[in-house]
């Protein structure tokens, strides 16, 4: 089976994209638990962190940190939560990839994964069209140059 973040690294496939460098790239989930929720992904196929070198570690962490600004700037949010998948202890699904990425969600104050704490969070997600998405990305880098 093809990777599906490796087509969306490499342009094969439609993404609304935030921004990238010479090694990752930052897009909004496709299947979103809040608005903005993002995932930065690696250009490279890795099913783990050691496997990186550390350029490729330390570019993926500028472009985490450099899309938490975005996010905090232009979204209703107080703050951004970091995750990392890797290795998932689950067989790959829609949801479920063998590819290292990270996800950031912009959270306020009592939002809903505050007070829904204990739903499985599959059960919160949403599924927006492209365009929902694509207008989002636009909202979120605004006028700016994406990352």
């Amino acid at each position: 089976m093809e990777c599906v973040f490796c087509s969306i690294a490499e342009g094969k496939a439609h993404s609304a994209k935030l921004g990238e460098n010479k090694n990752a790239i930052a897009i909004l989930d496709a299947f979103p638990i809040m608005e903005g929720h993002t995932l930065v992904i690696p250009k490279t196929h890795h099913k783990a962190l050691w496997d990186f070198n550390k350029e490729e570690l330390h570019s993926v962490f500028d472009l985490i940190v450099d899309t938490e600004r975005l996010l905090l700037k232009n979204l209703p949010c107080g703050g951004v939560d970091l995750r990392q998948h890797y290795r998932p202890f689950v067989p790959e699904t829609r949801l479920a990839k063998e590819h290292v990425h990270f996800h950031l969600l912009p959270r306020k104050s009592w939002d809903q994964l505050f007070k829904n704490v204990g739903v499985r969070e599959t059960e919160m997600r949403k599924e927006p069209g492209q365009k929902d998405l694509d207008s989002l990305a636009q909202k979120i880098v605004g006028k700016q140059k994406k990352l």
